[in-house]
């Protein structure tokens, strides 16, 4: 292997794991369902300075997810969807406040493509996990 080759293979090895995907993962078919069951926390790699940075904080069994997707707790959107590759689909989404007389939505496909979000390894602050538990608790009903 010659050294240039053998320098990117490291960069590449080492920057997915700096982000928490196990080298060789890059958003294949499989590579969300392979997540172990637990927390998930992901943000968008674009970023604006006038808005907050898009995020999707999950909870993952199998193929099922539950979580949150928005800018901030304040506005998120509780959902309970499946993992299809590095997508969400087949989504029921709540917006706050999470009640039972709330406005559910059912979204058929494509609820949020991932690919072009990153893992984040530093867990996700007191008021994201709130608004986890809540929509955990919304969804146990």
């Amino acid at each position: 292997m010659t050294f240039l080759k053998r320098s990117l293979v490291t960069s590449v090895s080492v920057g997915m794991l700096l982000i928490g995907t196990p080298p060789g993962a890059l958003w294949s078919e499989t590579s969300l369902r392979a997540l172990p069951d637990g927390e998930h926390y992901y943000q968008s790699q674009s970023s604006s300075e006038l808005l907050a940075t898009p995020y999707a904080l999950f909870h993952k069994w199998g193929r099922i997810v539950v979580g949150i997707e928005g800018h901030s707790p304040a506005d998120a959107a509780c959902f309970k969807g499946f993992l299809e590759g590095h997508e969400i689909v087949d989504a029921t989404r709540v917006l706050p406040p999470y009640t039972p007389d709330a406005e559910w939505d059912y979204q058929s496909g494509l609820m949020l493509d991932l690919s072009q979000y990153e893992k984040v390894v530093n867990p996700a602050d007191e008021a994201d996990r709130e608004a986890l538990e809540i929509c955990l608790d919304v969804f146990s009903r």
